[in-house]
């Protein structure tokens, strides 16, 4: 059987996605933290990761932001910018993750 690259690319793709799913499942037990999917229509749009100040004040991991064309962004940067209809995929304690979530809903 024939493979492109763009074929094989895919696959690789597809499977190293499955992976980071699981370990970030994992990963977020194994710390008994909570993952949470979060909607940014908010103040924070605009500013990178690092002006927002989700990881240095609370303590939150973003793990990946999707986009609202759908496209996902793994490990995003500290320069990464929030953009309108992002969501954040972010991981820590569950009380800054409530906190998280009432800060991005105030406009």
């Amino acid at each position: 059987m024939y493979c492109t690259k763009s074929d094989k690319d895919k696959f690789l793709k597809s499977e190293i996605k499955k992976s980071l799913n699981l370990s970030y499942l994992l990963l977020s037990k194994l710390l008994g933290g909570s993952a949470n999917f979060i909607p940014f229509p908010s103040k924070f749009v605009g500013q990178t990761l690092d002006e927002s100040g989700i990881g240095r004040d609370l303590g939150i991991i973003i793990v990946a932001i999707k986009s609202k064309e759908g496209v996902m962004q793994f490990s995003p940067t500290s320069k990464t910018i929030i953009k309108e209809g992002d969501i954040l995929i972010a991981m820590g304690e569950v009380s800054k993750l409530g906190v998280l979530e009432e800060a991005a809903s105030v406009s």
